[in-house]
């Protein structure tokens, strides 16, 4: 089976009839279609998100957030589906922005920092941290196929305004590998723009004000593909921040130095495909890190979990391989997260192309994203192995879609 296969196989529930089977679907919608999204709590027993310090906009009180599904023009790159890890993503970022006791060592606060998102399809991440989050300049980045980025900047114009836009959030095509010079311009750009203004938000960083890299990469279902994750890390290392160029005072006032890469990827593809990832991000100088802040917003490990890492870490003792090291953290370090079943609401909404601006069709379904969890609240330890219910002899792509995983890589 081709990785396109895996990918598709995994997708299979979309379009097959409903059985008494509640489904765990890694994407949702279909090309072209609208689809709003707002934060949900991260699991049952988290509090919901309410506004805090005034992060609100006019037209945004109940933070919501209009986006269109780009279209199969480039289908290998999966573009055209609104994929569930986004949500999470969004959901983690937009928790972070709300916590009652906020800390600036919690990899999600992006309060005056600058942000990138790759291969980032909607861009909701991206517009979660620059609107929610407080991000002092966010650039939401796709693969640079005109259909893709003509969207992309149709979504960001439909939730942000002009002048936000001209000096915080801006859309661009980029192509995992490629020159970075257009990505560091539109960041001399944004800043030039900011200054002109007179446009503050809070306490920037160092990185926000120097240079084209950024406090924090957000990547969310980017590394199924195991062929892409040469070019991809190539330009992550490029363009994340380092230590000494990122001490940022956040929202506690604290002063630290963590530019971080934070990551929310499904199964697609199976488990070897994150463990190639994680490996080879290790020869570009990057390795998992324990992130402090996650602790409150994520539920903790298990009693019972904590054995499984003990032995995942022995057993990687055993092979005392160069291979082998840059996953000694991955059991504990990487979340493994049950996704809540969820029934997306879809209404025809019959909403004209000419009407509101956007590329293609005449009609188009809007989709609610969903206002329950997202996530059940059930954590387990992250395995180097593929379970005996996860091998595809078993059926294993629909059992992999029920779980989740969230980490972190910053510089070693």
């Amino acid at each position: 089976m081709t990785i396109v296969e895996a990918v598709a196989s995994a997708q299979v529930e979309i379009t097959a009839p409903r059985t008494t089977q509640r489904a765990f679907h890694p994407s949702l919608g279909l090309p072209e279609d609208r689809l709003v999204y707002r934060p949900c709590p991260l699991f049952p027993s988290a509090e919901h998100c309410q506004p805090a310090n005034g992060v609100e906009a006019a037209g945004h009180q109940q933070h919501d957030f209009s986006v269109r599904i780009p279209p199969a023009s480039v289908p290998l790159i999966f573009a055209h589906r609104q994929w569930r890890s986004g949500l999470i993503l969004a959901d983690l970022l937009a928790a972070a922005a709300v916590e009652a006791s906020p800390s600036a060592s919690s990899p999600w606060n992006v309060q005056g920092l600058t942000v990138l998102e790759l291969g980032c399809g909607t861009g909701i991440p991206g517009m979660v941290a620059h609107r929610l989050g407080g991000a002092s300049s966010t650039l939401v980045t796709d693969y640079d196929a005109p259909p893709l980025i003509e969207t992309l900047r149709f979504n960001v114009a439909s939730n942000f305004e002009p002048a936000e836009i001209k000096t915080g959030i801006r859309a661009v095509g980029f192509s995992w590998g490629t020159n970075t010079e257009d990505l560091e311009d539109t960041m001399d750009t944004i800043r030039r723009e900011k200054k002109r203004a007179g446009v503050a938000r809070g306490v920037e960083s160092q990185a926000s004000s120097s240079g084209g890299r950024f406090d924090r990469i957000l990547l969310a279902d980017c590394v199924w593909d195991s062929l892409s994750h040469e070019v991809l890390l190539k330009s992550v290392s490029q363009l994340l921040a380092k230590p000494a160029r990122a001490q940022e005072t956040g929202k506690g006032g604290e002063t630290h130095s963590t530019p971080l890469v934070l990551l929310v990827s499904g199964f697609h593809t199976g488990r070897e495909t994150l463990l190639s990832f994680i490996r080879r991000a290790h020869r570009f100088g990057l390795v998992l890190q324990e992130a402090p802040g996650s602790s409150s917003l994520l539920p903790a490990l298990p009693a019972e979990e904590e054995l499984v890492v003990k032995q995942e870490q022995a057993r990687l003792g055993e092979a005392s391989s160069a291979s082998a090291y840059p996953l000694w953290n991955a059991p504990r370090f990487v979340c493994e997260l049950e996704l809540a079943a969820e029934d997306e609401e879809e209404a025809e909404a019959g909403v004209a192309a000419g009407d509101t601006g956007a590329p293609t069709t005449t009609t188009t379904t809007v989709i609610d994203a969903g206002r329950a969890p997202r996530l059940t609240g059930r954590r387990r330890a992250f395995v180097l192995e593929e379970r005996e219910e996860e091998k595809k002899e078993n059926g294993g792509v629909l059992i992999r879609n029920r779980w989740m995983t969230v980490f972190a890589l910053g510089w070693a």
